[in-house]
Parts: C-alpha cells; sequence; structure tokens
C-alpha cells in the first residue's frame, strides 16, 4: 500500500479493534470484504501511525 486514506485507517482501526478482541483475520477480512492480508495490513499500517504520532507527541520527562 503506498498512500493511505484516512478512510483506510479508520478501516486499520477497526481491523484492529477486532483483533484485539481475538477476531481471527479471516473473519476480519470478511467483516470490511476485503482479504485477511489486507485487513492486517490496514490494522498493521494503523498501528504503525498511531505509534508514531504518540512518539511525537510524548512530552520528554529527562
Amino acid at each position: 500500500m503506498s498512500t493511505l486514506t484516512e478512510e483506510d485507517l479508520d478501516v486499520g482501526g477497526h481491523a484492529q479493534r477486532l483483533r484485539e478482541s481475538g477476531t481471527p483475520w479471516t473473519a476480519i477480512g470478511i467483516e470490511l470484504g476485503c482479504t485477511s492480508d489486507t485487513a492486517r495490513r490496514l490494522a498493521n499500517a494503523y498501528v504503525t501511525l498511531a505509534n508514531e504520532r504518540a512518539r511525537k507527541d510524548q512530552i520528554s520527562l529527562f
């Protein structure tokens, strides 16, 4: 995936929440209307972006 839209990230966030609740990737893909691999990639992109934003916004303690 080259460039992700905000909609892609919203879907990725939903996929990640489903995965964290124990839903298998196959079922997530079916719910989202894509392959399990695509669902996994969107979730990973969401997590990566969320981590990058958290690091950027984190206040240094020392």
